[in-house]
């Protein structure tokens, strides 16, 4: 089996926005034709996987466009068009993986067993691509299961990715609720204790500034003849700040009652 670096098949794979998946499928099937002599599905059933591909992608760009004021109508047929055509390559691009990936496992001595490689495709989707080129440039050994290693990153993986799926799913519904009225953001009325309470507020907040102003410009120096003239005009302003205090509570008070209501 020709030996490819990840990091080489990676590059590949992402510049060519996954379209290398067929490529590297294509040219494997013919090397595992040869190595382990079980027949394949023709090459020419890639151009059914291509279509997928394309589907895929065009579903992908025309989503955003589906709750548009003009054209609904038009972008909705178009999802459901290449849905359908999606569904049905699909079962193509499976039932031609069926085969390959017994070969595939036959020809890394069952390194990762068919079961596992119908699971990556599942769960994983072209991760699988990666799994086998590993195994592919590595050599054969007398080892005909996978090792504890595997198993054990596969499961991660595939626990990790479905959580995540579970977390956009989730965002994304609450997301479409949200947009379409079923789910509306707790509003606050205020009472007219309320408005009074936070008029109030503001009103001191505003007082209090003004003290401390006047009592900078008054007392630049503080000496022993102007202290107790400083501490009165100090004491003042501290009395409009504990009131403005007292006023914001009261606010915040009323606040929460609303809202455990």
């Amino acid at each position: 089996m020709k030996k490819i670096r990840l990091w080489k098949l990676t590059l590949l794979y992402i510049v060519s926005l996954g379209f290398y998946e067929f490529i590297w499928l294509a040219r494997r099937r013919d090397e595992l034709t040869k190595k382990t002599k079980i027949k394949l599905p023709s090459k020419r059933w890639m151009i059914g996987i291509f279509i997928a591909w394309i589907a895929n992608v065009a579903i992908t760009f025309a989503l955003p466009f589906f709750n548009s004021d003009t054209g609904s109508a038009i972008f909705l047929a178009y999802v459901i068009l290449f849905t359908l055509i999606y569904v049905a390559t699909l079962v193509i691009k499976l039932w031609w993986l069926w085969s390959f990936f017994k070969a595939a496992s036959s020809a890394i001595n069952n390194k990762v067993t068919f079961g596992w490689l119908i699971a990556y495709i599942l769960l994983l989707g072209p991760a699988y691509i990666f799994v086998l080129q590993f195994y592919f440039n590595r050599k054969n050994t007398s080892q005909d299961k996978p090792t504890k290693k595997f198993v054990t990153l596969s499961i991660i993986g595939f626990v990790l990715l479905q959580v995540a799926m579970f977390i956009i799913a989730l965002t994304s519904m609450l997301s479409m609720m949200k947009d379409a009225g079923l789910i509306q953001p707790r509003v606050s009325h205020d009472t007219p204790e309320m408005v009074n309470a936070l008029k109030k507020s503001s009103t001191l907040d505003k007082k209090y500034t003004a003290c401390i102003n006047k009592l900078n410009i008054d007392f630049v120096e503080v000496t022993n003849e102007t202290e107790a003239a400083y501490s009165t005009a100090y004491d003042n302003c501290e009395t409009i700040r504990l009131e403005q205090n007292q006023a914001a509570d009261l606010y915040n008070k009323l606040l929460n009652i609303q809202r455990s209501e």
